[in-house]
């Protein structure tokens, strides 16, 4: 099932956090372009400064430091919800690849590691039926 595959497969996984990211940076430009956050850029008003606005404000936290104090309390809010979001998800990500990066060390290390044992014997064919 759907519902199944986007939360227990890695792909799936991926996938769906990937498309989180894209839903809020649209979102955030449908809400800088509705509170005229767009005139960050020097803009005219148009979608695509919107959207490259709230992809800085998405992925570069530090982004918001450009609103000037005299902007609408509005422009201010959505910045700051929106770099905060950004923040989280940015968070979310790295622990991803943290925890990816750990698997793949840990099955690495279990694959190919060997075992040395001293002082002991080998019976190869050994069985339960043999005599000791």
């Amino acid at each position: 099932r759907l519902r199944d595959w986007h939360v227990s497969t890695l792909l799936g996984q991926l996938i769906s956090l990937a498309g989180v990211g894209c839903l809020l940076v649209v979102t955030g430009a449908a809400c800088v372009h509705l509170t005229g956050g767009d005139s960050l850029s020097g803009g005219t008003g148009r979608w695509c400064e919107s959207l490259w606005i709230s992809w800085g404000l998405f992925f570069d936290p530090g982004t918001q430091t450009a609103v000037a104090a005299t902007e609408r309390a509005s422009v201010k809010l959505t910045a700051m919800i929106f770099s905060v979001m950004g923040f989280w998800y940015n968070c979310v990500v790295l622990g991803l690849l943290v925890e990816l990066t750990q698997r793949k060390l840990v099955r690495w290390a279990t694959l190919k590691s060997r075992e040395v044992h001293v002082g002991h014997t080998v019976i190869l064919g050994w069985s339960e039926k043999m005599p000791v």
